[in-house]
């Protein structure tokens, strides 16, 4: 089945391959608690770590408290160092040249911080998950390549959630929020300010938004409930769901190839209409029409739809 060098190329590559498995060694622990006071400002590289960050009001200095799992032969440690009234956390070495072959092994570990309110954060990450709650501040950056990003109540006039591959999930924000996956989910829920959501290949569902809330998904649905006014919508390859949902200046409904279907507490007899459905009807409360509606009430604002492949409804 094999000729001599064949055979030979096989030994000496297995040679080499158990050699490596030898360099690994066994698993090792490296554990961390550090205090670091006049913080106001914390930037976390987590790569493959669990990231958390909890505020409290009664807190004045972040503690840092962190576990990591590696082999004996790893370079991968924690780093850590202050720089006036920022504190700065990376997790250094070489993680891929340590599981090549580490059959089944994986490095794991966290880093969990406590410490005040105000911070300002800036959190990145590769394969693991970030988690943050309560904290109050001017800006916020999450984000991840593969894996997901929970906030809960955050009080921050700018927030910057971004997961690549992954999920989004936030409940309890105060402040404008800019979110984008890439191939995930966004989920939102209480939100006090306004939504800007994006999604290549996913799903947006967002509830209780006192603000506007625009987005765009590529492949993907979008799903809304009881938001104060919905504003600039695009979906290329799905449908749009909203149900106890505002009109207001901004809104422009569009979807490539699905439905559209809008039930509001709006007075529609307050606002203009412009909708097109290329294949499909259109209906805005008791007046409908094939393909084209549109309605002028005398009013300042319009309300623009469009849907190449599926209908339009919009109602009380």
């Amino acid at each position: 089945m094999f000729n001599k060098s064949q055979l030979i190329l096989l030994v000496f590559g297995l040679a080499v391959l158990f050699s490596s498995c030898e360099e690994v060694g066994p698993l090792v622990t490296r554990e961390y608690d550090e205090t670091f006071s006049d913080i106001k400002e914390i930037e976390v590289t987590g790569k493959y770590l669990e990231v958390s960050y909890e505020g409290s009001e009664n807190e004045t200095v972040v503690n840092l408290n962190s576990y990591l799992e590696v082999s004996e032969s790893s370079d991968i440690d924690l780093s850590f160092r202050k720089s006036g009234s920022k504190l700065i956390i990376e997790v250094t070495g070489d993680q891929n040249s340590v599981n090549f072959f580490n059959f089944g092994t994986t490095n794991g570990g966290f880093i969990s911080l406590t410490g005040p309110e105000d911070v300002k954060l800036k959190f990145t990450n590769n394969s693991g998950s970030i988690d943050v709650k309560y904290v109050k501040s001017e800006r916020i950056d999450l984000q991840v390549n593969s894996g997901s990003i929970k906030a809960l109540a955050l009080n921050v006039e700018k927030m910057n959630l971004k997961a690549s591959s992954g999920s989004i999930k936030a409940d309890g924000l105060v402040g404008d929020v800019e979110a984008q996956v890439n191939s995930g989910s966004i989920t939102m829920k209480e939100v006090q300010g306004n939504v800007n959501a994006n999604a290549s290949s996913g799903s947006l569902r967002i509830e209780d938004v006192d603000g506007t809330v625009s987005g765009k998904v590529n492949s993907g649905s979008m799903r809304f409930d009881q938001i104060s006014r919905l504003g600039d919508l695009t979906v290329s390859s799905g449908s749009i769901n909203a149900t106890n949902s505002g009109l207001g200046e901004e809104t422009n409904l569009k979807s490539s190839s699905g439905s559209i279907k809008i039930q509001t507490p709006s007075d529609l007899s307050k606002f203009n209409f412009e909708l097109v459905a290329n294949s499909g009807s259109v209906k805005v409360g008791d007046q409908s029409g094939s393909k084209r509606l549109e309605i002028d009430n005398s009013s300042d604002i319009t309300v623009h739809g469009k849907a190449s492949s599926g209908s339009i409804k919009i109602f009380n």
